[in-house]
Order: C-alpha cells, then structure tokens, then sequence
C-alpha cells in the first residue's frame, strides 16, 4: 500500500526520483538483452564455440562500461581462437564492434532517453563528457545522475 503524498512536496519528488532509477535499471537490463540476441546472432554466423554462453555473457557485460564488454569478448576471442582458429576469433571481434557501435550511438541514448524523458542527443553527450571527465566511474554514474537531475528540473519547474 502507498501513502498519499502531496504534489510538489518532497515525498513526491522522491518517488519521481525513484521511478527514474527504476526506469534506467530496466532500459539498461533491455539494453543488454537486445546486444545479448546481436551477439548471438553474430556469434552463430562467426562459429563460436558454445556462442549461446558466450551471446549472454557478452550482452550483460555491457553494463559495466568499458571494462565489462572488452573483457568479454576478450575471453570469446581467446576461446573461439583456441577451439575453432584465428578467423572465427576475428569474426567474433568484428561482432563485437559492430555490437558496441549499435549500443554507443543508437541503443543506449535512444532506450535510455525515451525511458527517462530526456533527449536521446544528452544522454549521448552526457556520457562523452562524463567519461572523458571521469573515466570509468563517470560512465557508470553519467546516465542514473542525469536522469535525477531531470525529474528535480521538472520538479522546481512544475507550475504551483
């Protein structure tokens, strides 16, 4: 059960922040499934071995910047190389950066800017300027700060 909260008041601004946490936990697990079938898909045609393993651990790792998807598709690589040879290691690296470019330039600031009401044009630049500012704990925090920033901008901007 939810208790009332009255509009404008600090109760409501807090649960407006939190459905918009909500909502960039669920745009960013959405994220990672769409590039979990990209990956499969790529990893099929590429010939890597035990590639449904390989598609999900890819496609979840994108949700740690950076590090989470090079390291992934570093031990795809590695294995594929191992098991099946140099090309179908090279094809899954190919897919790879066919997969990071969707996600970077399309997927995150278009699911992401339309789940949180802000322009899919700022959460790209948001994240340029956060990672290049900040590294890696820029990126990780750019898009859920953003997203705060909005619903308290909509908040003290709402007529009263």
């Amino acid at each position: 059960m939810t208790l009332p909260v009255k509009p404008g008041s600090a109760g409501a601004l807090a649960r407006e922040v939190g459905g918009a946490l909500t909502h960039w936990l669920r745009a960013q697990m959405r994220i990672c499934l769409i590039l979990a079938a990209v990956y499969a898909a790529g990893f099929a045609l590429a010939g890597v071995p035990v590639w449904p393993v390989f598609a999900l651990l890819c496609g979840l790792a994108h949700a740690v910047p950076m590090f989470g998807a090079v390291a992934a598709i570093a031990l795809t690589a590695a294995i594929t190389w191992a098991v099946r040879g140099f090309y179908p290691a090279v094809s899954a690296v190919l897919v790879f950066a066919v997969a990071s470019a969707l996600e970077g330039f399309w997927l995150t600031p278009w699911i992401m800017g339309r789940r949180l009401r802000i322009s899919p044009w700022w959460v790209f630049f948001g994240g340029l300027v956060a990672g290049s500012l900040f590294g890696f704990v820029g990126l990780l925090v750019a898009v859920p700060v953003m997203a705060v920033a909005a619903v308290v901008w909509r908040h003290l901007a709402a007529p009263r």
